[in-house]
């Protein structure tokens, strides 16, 4: 184990250990039974459930249950409960005229079918007193919810945390998620290792905010032993409760015991006046290095390809910062991603695995622990990992994509973060990976619609002295009904284009002190997007459907030392070999990451091209790209709403790159034996490709749709890989019946 290297630990119990604790139900609370509902409607719903409803919407619906609740026997609650309307539900528990406890907030699924809620108590939990009565309350927003069953339950210290008996998992800490193992009062863990020259032991720890409340204050113990050697450390709980609650870092200096067998110890004291548990994440034993090797790779969501000042045929945007970077590396100005949507492309580009193949076609299917990912190729060669996202949906919980990562943080309130709240904690990441190599994914949500740059951004690109809404101007001719809310009573159609630019400009401004710092400027650093934007292209505006160029053309730079410094390569490239090249690139084992590396593109060389395939989200279109021929075939018929154009099932749209490379001319007509071609490359792919089934359940969380609708994404879950293509007898096939299959 050379110095910048490290060992992630896993901790184990004693083979004679109790069983880790589960919940427990103290009381099973039917519907209707005693419950006094407050809500305009009131009736059985389906499946022996209790409706209460609001048909015009805005009423607080709730139900009163009176009894004797002693707060000290339970602190969770289990709701099962179908929901109409995104919000949230929560219990509230009084005595009277005084509120004495409540449970955390959670959103409710929007579905037919009854889903289960943990709702945990909240820090206001008074544990010593007697509720009179029960209140479940549903926001404004939801407007109808089927009851089925409420159940107390006692949650013991560790109930929630990773059994430490089996793998650590991704604990979310109000969206800082660490991968971690609990610890209680209960068991010791243990772990045995090689102490290293200059060995480090480094962990964090969080503690469950409901428990160990008192006077007495609860400690961790910590415990390196080789034969008579011994360093230990006494860990306080860390001040912060609730959402004031973080994660502590630790780190025992052990080169006293280097090159020893040494057995790690961890347990928590006892005599606390309520049992404790706690959470160690990020465990490892490393070598500092002076010079640890680094790659940062960034995606910018929604980034076309044109916004990116060094590239050719640029609009006029100024990326200083990006233009810098391509500078000391390569800018690839031919990357196609795998579609036109966040998650499944984010998917696509990690795992190196084609949307088709993920079963990935919308933001609300998870990625599977069963795919093999860059970060998990990262960590099994000794790199730290660490991820910051800027959207909510790209989190672990709804993406999948922090396997593999020791560190994940994404926003835990509202949908969306700005690159300046998001670039702090990407520089936190480096600081907690000091002295070691670390892999960091940083995603900005800045381009992204809606356009709403600060105001020295919004006016970058345009006239101070004109006003976009001005109702003197010429009523558009594009119809109001394909403008996103927020651009609602917009007159001129080109002020989006120039906010986004602006948009473009401040994200390059807030990358500077991160590309700056002086083991990223020194190491290998990869910049790309997930998908473009359309501003009227194709009559698609102010989003980013289809699979025109717009929209899945991606700007792609890769800055590593020894790279031909300002080099263009105008060889065709694409995500699916993204993951392969980078891993070569930083010198790691890329087997078992699909792909083929362009390393040596990178580097001088060459590589051969081949067609490259598009799938576009919910399979409404497939695509390829191939020797500067750009085919569209629909697979359903089509018409979103910030749309003026519509499109047919199996229809077939054919342009030629070279010549129009903003697909304004169709040639499907005139390049007949070419589109059959090319269709017939298409429909094969689409036949041959095998859905892995690497996808995780559909995730339905209520919020988490409203922010993503406030986005501008539809979430249609109905369309899967294998129904993408299925030939007939429609007029277009009728064009196409030459070839085989058609």
């Amino acid at each position: 184990m050379g110095p910048g290297s490290e060992l992630r630990l896993d901790l184990s119990p004693p083979a004679d250990a109790p069983p880790w604790p589960q919940l427990e139900l103290v009381a099973e609370l039917g519907f209707p039974g005693a419950w006094v509902a407050a809500a305009p409607r009131v009736a059985p719903g389906p499946g022996g459930t209790w409706r209460l409803s609001d048909p015009a919407g805005g009423v607080v619906l709730s139900a009163t249950l009176r009894g004797a609740f002693e707060l000290s026997a339970f602190d969770a609650i289990r709701l099962g409960v179908a929901a109409a309307g995104p919000g949230e539900v929560l219990v509230e528990l009084w005595d009277g005229p005084d509120l004495v406890g409540l449970t955390r907030s959670q959103p409710v699924i929007v579905s037919d079918d009854v889903a289960w809620l943990h709702l945990p108590a909240h820090v206001f939990w008074q544990r010593d007193r007697r509720a009179d009565r029960l209140v479940l309350k549903a926001h404004a927003s939801v407007h109808r919810v089927d009851l089925q069953s409420l159940a107390l339950l006692r949650q013991p210290a560790g109930a929630v945390l990773p059994n430490p008996a089996g793998p650590p998992q991704l604990v979310d800490l109000w969206g800082d998620a660490r991968r971690a193992e609990g610890l209680d009062q209960e068991r010791e863990l243990s772990a045995r290792f090689v102490v290293p020259a200059n060995g480090r032991l480094s962990f964090v720890h969080t503690w469950e905010p409901q428990h160990g409340s008192g006077d007495a204050t609860p400690l961790l113990l910590v415990e390196v032993l080789a034969g008579a050697q011994r360093v230990s450390r006494r860990v306080a709980r860390p001040d912060g409760v609730g959402r004031e609650a973080r994660w502590a870092a630790v780190e025992l200096d052990l080169s006293e015991l280097a090159g020893r067998e040494a057995e790690l110890r961890m347990w928590l004291a006892p005599a606390v006046e309520l049992p404790s548990a706690c959470a160690i994440g990020e465990l490892s034993v490393w070598s500092p290095a002076a010079a640890p090797s680094t790659l940062v790779l960034i995606t910018s969501d929604t980034h076309r390809a044109d916004h990116l000042g060094a590239a050719p045929g640029s609009v006029d945007v100024a990326t200083p910062t990006l233009d810098a970077l391509a500078a000391r590396g390569v800018l690839f100005s031919d990357c196609l991603a795998t579609t036109n949507v966040t998650n499944p492309s984010h998917a696509a580009l990690l795992s190196g695995l084609h949307p088709a193949e993920t079963g990935i076609l919308h933001n609300s299917l998870p990625l599977g622990e069963r795919a093999a990912t860059l970060a998990e190729a990262f960590a099994a060669a000794g790199w730290r990992t660490a991820a910051v996202v800027s959207a909510r949906h790209l989190g672990h919980p709804t993406s999948g994509l922090g396997q593999g990562f020791d560190r994940m943080s994404w926003p835990d309130g509202g949908g969306s973060r700005s690159a300046e709240d998001s670039l702090p904690l990407a520089q936190a990441a480096l600081d907690a990976a000091d002295g070691r190599p670390l892999f960091l994914w940083v995603h900005l949500f800045d381009a992204h619609g809606p356009y709403k740059p600060p105001a020295r951004w919004a006016r970058r690109y345009w006239p101070d002295d004109s006003d976009p809404y001005d109702e003197q101007l010429p009523e558009p001719e594009v119809p109001a009904s394909v403008l996103p809310p927020e651009l609602s009573g917009l007159r001129d159609f080109s002020w989006p284009a120039a906010a986004y630019r602006g948009e473009v400009s401040r994200l390059d401004e807030a990358l500077a002190p991160l590309l700056a710092r002086g083991r990223v400027a020194d190491g290998l650093v990869a910049l790309t997007a997930d998908h473009g934007e359309s501003f009227g292209q194709h009559g698609i505006w102010f989003t980013h459907a289809g699979l025109y160029p717009e929209s899945i053309h991606v700007p792609l730079v890769i800055a590593f030392p020894g790279a031909s410094a300002g080099r263009v390569s105008d060889t065709p490239v694409g995500h699916l070999d993204l993951a392969a090249t980078l891993l070569e690139l930083a010198g790691v084992d890329a087997r078992g990451v699909p792909g083929r590396s362009f390393a040596a593109l990178a580097r001088g060389g060459a590589v051969s091209s081949g067609p490259r395939f598009a799938l576009s989200a919910h399979g409404f279109s497939a695509s390829v790209t191939d020797d500067g021929w750009h085919l569209v075939l629909h697979l359903r018929d089509q018409r979103q709403r910030q749309m003026t154009s519509s499109f047919e099932r199996h229809q077939v749209q054919l342009y030629d790159l070279r010549a129009d490379p903003g697909c304004t001319q169709d040639l499907w007509r005139e390049e007949l034996p070419r589109a059959r071609a090319l269709r017939r490359g298409l429909v094969t792919w689409l036949a041959s490709r095998q859905d892995l089934d690497l996808a995780g359940e559909l995730v339905q969380d209520a919020e988490r749709a409203a922010q993503l609708r406030e986005l501008g994404y539809l979430e249609d879950t109905s369309a899967g890989p294998s129904e993408l293509w299925v030939s007939d007898s429609c007029s277009w096939c009728a064009h196409f019946k030459a070839e085989a299959g058609g």
